[in-house]
């Protein structure tokens, strides 16, 4: 048996931070930085004409100019809301999830015959799309454009963290399903197919959770469906908003050890820990917040089971290795 203690302790931080006064029009420093526009005259792009990008984030404008065609109608193909299941078993969706919502849907409610509930309540998946292929016909002379202004956009909502009701807006509930992205995979798939199109899909969402190994359900369902020998189909995804932190490390820990890892918290905000060892291995795992020492925990009996605990300070998840959560098939625990 091994034992880690965990210790929560709360400094004060001293974080300088230097403000800089960056234009809302970073774009235009980014197309300069990575040398798009070089690109595109060197390569001969078209900006992504005849090609569909299917975007997995918390939806999209689909209002913005930036997302429309010089004469108003839409540039979305499609829309797939995977967060709002109304339309599971509408005639036009045979997934049996989430709600679809065609281009002539979308015309149809740009011209204000019949609207849409779909949004993106928290501008995340707008942003994300206008840097892939906004046409800039919300700024002058089509300034402000994405690296594809051209691209077909094929939208999935695919989470959202959630939002207050604001304005005339009703409140959004958060949601995050991963069990979700076959079916989002698929129809990105099959309407790109429909267009007679190859297709880019990058998914803008999760975290540097999980085994990061390959093995997680996720990883797997990407690599069955793209890759080598698939040709007219790419999957991208962001590198997450960490840039360089120092957020992983490793160590081993000796048959009867205890060993304490200490966490320095700069805020008052969540912090997240997640660690992964061989599921043949046991840890008892004890926490001590600033006011209280809770534990040891024991580490679940075989690995088809779990411990939760749940209070005021944190939640703790030790999951067998064969508990579904990421489903990976790498055999090793997780605590959480």
């Amino acid at each position: 048996m091994k034992n880690l203690f965990l210790v929560k302790q709360n400094y004060l931080v001293l974080i300088l931070i230097f403000l800089i006064n960056l234009s809302v029009y970073a774009i235009d420093s980014v197309r300069v930085e990575t040398r798009i526009d070089e690109a595109i005259a060197q390569f001969k792009l078209t900006g992504g004409e005849g090609v569909a990008v299917a975007i997995l984030d918390r939806g999209v404008d689909w209002r913005s100019d930036d997302f429309r065609n010089d004469d108003g109608t839409t540039r979305i193909a499609a829309i797939f809301d995977l967060t709002d299941d109304t339309g599971a078993n509408w005639p036009n969706n045979s997934y049996g999830v989430g709600t679809i919502y065609s281009s002539e849907q979308i015309d149809s409610a740009l011209n204000n015959l019949r609207p849409l509930t779909f949004r993106d309540a928290v501008g995340h998946g707008s942003s994300t799309t206008g840097i892939v292929l906004g046409n800039g016909r919300n700024s002058a002379n089509n300034k402000w454009r994405g690296v594809a202004p051209k691209a077909t956009l094929i939208c999935i909502k695919f989470t959202t963290e959630g939002a207050p009701a604001h304005g005339s807006e009703p409140a959004e509930d958060p949601f995050y399903d991963p069990t979700r992205l076959p079916a989002a995979i698929d129809f990105a798939k099959e309407t790109a197919s429909q267009l007679g199109m190859p297709c880019v899909m990058l998914a803008n969402f999760g975290s540097v959770g999980g085994p990061t190994d390959g093995t997680s359900e996720l990883c797997r369902e990407i690599d069955t469906n793209f890759g080598a020998g698939i040709p007219g189909l790419v999957f991208i995804t962001g590198t997450s908003d960490d840039g360089g932190a120092p957020n992983r490390a490793s160590y081993t820990i000796s048959q009867g050890e205890t060993d304490t890892l200490k966490i320095q918290k700069g805020s008052n905000a969540s912090l997240i820990l997640d660690l992964w060892y061989d599921g043949d291995d046991r840890f008892d795992v004890s926490i001590k917040t600033p006011t209280m020492l809770y534990g040891p925990y024991p580490s679940p009996a075989t690995n088809n089971d779990f411990t939760q605990i749940s209070n005021s300070e944190f939640l703790y998840y030790h999951n067998g290795s064969n508990v579904a959560f990421y489903n990976p098939t790498n055999g090793k625990r997780e605590i959480y």
